[in-house]
């Protein structure tokens, strides 16, 4: 990493993890098991250094905040008008939240591209998000209302 490049976040799971920089780019490194980390190769053997996860970076976005396991992983992107824009990232073995089968495609479809918008959080504001191998839980800002009304979950 360049020095003027430091790590501000990072999740880790099982055998592998993935960092947000000071200018919201991801890293990776460890196994891409289940492409959960965005690499477009598997990485059987591991990086053993943080490597920059260009694929996702080339979606010209602000990583905010990245939550992971060894399924799957949720990224929450800031856009160029500065809309939160929440992905999954990985192949679709455990059912990844807001994001059907159709959409997604074949295994080797996923393979070629491990990551998609979520849509049914389009337009919304995200306040937090936690993933795990059964499930992942998004909470959602939202004016009044009671906290049930603001809290997503996929199992």
């Amino acid at each position: 990493m360049e020095e003027d490049i430091f790590i501000e976040q990072i999740s880790t799971y099982r055998n592998g993890a993935v960092a947000i920089d000071n200018r919201g780019k991801l890293w990776g490194w460890g196994k891409n098991e289940n492409y959960f980390q965005g690499f477009l190769d598997k990485n059987e053997d591991g990086l053993f250094k943080p490597t920059e996860i260009q694929a996702l970076n080339a979606l010209n976005m602000k990583a905010k905040k990245i939550a992971n396991c060894w399924v799957h992983s949720l990224v929450l992107f800031e856009d160029d008008k500065g809309k939160d824009v929440l992905y999954s990232v990985g192949i679709n073995n455990a059912k990844y939240l807001g994001v059907t089968d159709e959409q997604l495609g074949d295994a080797e479809a996923q393979k070629k591209k491990p990551f998609r918008e979520i849509p049914s959080f389009k337009d919304t504001k995200i306040a937090d998000f936690v993933v795990s191998e059964r499930g992942s839980l998004v909470i959602i800002e939202a004016e009044g209302g009671k906290p049930a009304d603001q809290l997503y979950v996929h199992t």
